[in-house]
């Protein structure tokens, strides 16, 4: 699992550094793309099965090393992430030509797991952001991408008055 980076509270840190838990963190990255499909990947040696988080779906992860830098917390600019990927394998790098020759947005879900417990993810949902680039080089990959920037969303268009919506009040 090198080139993982997992942040634990306070009390986790703990737990761990005395021994109280054998927490085995995985982190499982799905690629998906409206025209290509879906690619679902474990930065682990070994495959791992495991249930989304609505409890029904159930995915295969195959193994890929890669490591994920998520974005610093700030109260400006929009939220980055970076993904590299060693050693591509050809389905990976497949999936990537297709996405790139339909010029839809490949959208990126990071969970994470205990590998003792794959029912659900250890969060209540994925961490999902869209792929603004997608380098390719060899056998290298390199993925940038973004949440959605809601300041250059468009307003409602929509004028709200209290005579069409009464409820709102004056």
């Amino acid at each position: 699992m090198s080139g993982t980076n997992i942040t634990y509270d306070k009390a986790s840190e703990e737990a761990i550094s005395m021994g109280l838990t054998t927490m085995q963190v995985v982190e499982c990255m799905q690629l998906s793309n409206a025209y290509a499909g879906t690619k679902s990947y474990v930065n682990a040696p070994n495959s791992m099965t495991a249930t989304l988080e609505d409890g029904a779906t159930v995915v295969t992860f195959t193994p890929i090393n890669y490591q994920a830098t998520y974005p610093k917390l700030s109260t400006t600019g929009v939220p980055e992430f970076t993904i590299s990927i060693d050693g591509a394998d050809a389905d990976l790098i497949n999936f990537i030509n297709s996405s790139y020759a339909s010029r839809t947005k490949t959208e990126i879900s990071l969970r994470t797991y205990d590998a003792s417990n794959t029912s659900a993810p250890m969060e209540r949902g994925a961490l999902t952001f869209v792929a603004d680039t997608i380098s390719l080089k060899q056998m290298n990959v390199q993925i940038k991408g973004s949440f959605a920037n809601i300041k250059n969303k468009q307003a409602p268009s929509e004028l709200y008055t209290s005579e069409r919506f009464p409820s709102l009040g004056s």
